[in-house]
């Protein structure tokens, strides 16, 4: 009887500590399941910013692009204006521009070794 008397003090202790290990895993457990709401929450925040900033960069990028393209055609459009001054200009004075530009380099390098001479001698 002592024995037996014994054996259920041990069982009522154990299962005063299986209780309170319940008791103290069942609040770590509704913790943690706070916590993980709120990260989720924090995670679902930061991919809208993510989103949100991609669009804008994607919308930068596609304004940027329109306006290189504007650009680009306004170049194209100065060369062939530049082509036609040329071109009138070669034929309202009858010269060729090419031509004496090509003079006027030889006749600047040749006095940049006249010059390259004079030093040396």
């Amino acid at each position: 009887m002592i024995n037996q008397a014994k054996k259920l003090k041990k069982l009522k202790d154990s299962a005063h500590d299986d209780s309170q290990l319940f008791e103290i895993l069942s609040v770590e457990n509704v913790e943690m399941r706070e916590k993980m709401k709120n990260m989720h929450e924090v995670n679902q925040t930061l991919n809208q910013l993510l989103s949100e900033i991609n669009e804008a960069s994607s919308n930068e990028m596609k304004a940027m692009k329109l306006e290189m393209e504007a650009m680009n055609a306004n170049k194209v459009m100065k060369d062939e204006q530049l082509n036609m001054l040329y071109t009138v200009m070669e034929s309202q004075l009858n010269i060729d521009v090419h031509a004496d530009f090509n003079n006027i380099e030889v006749k600047r390098a040749e006095e940049r070794r006249k010059t390259v001479r004079k030093l040396y001698l």
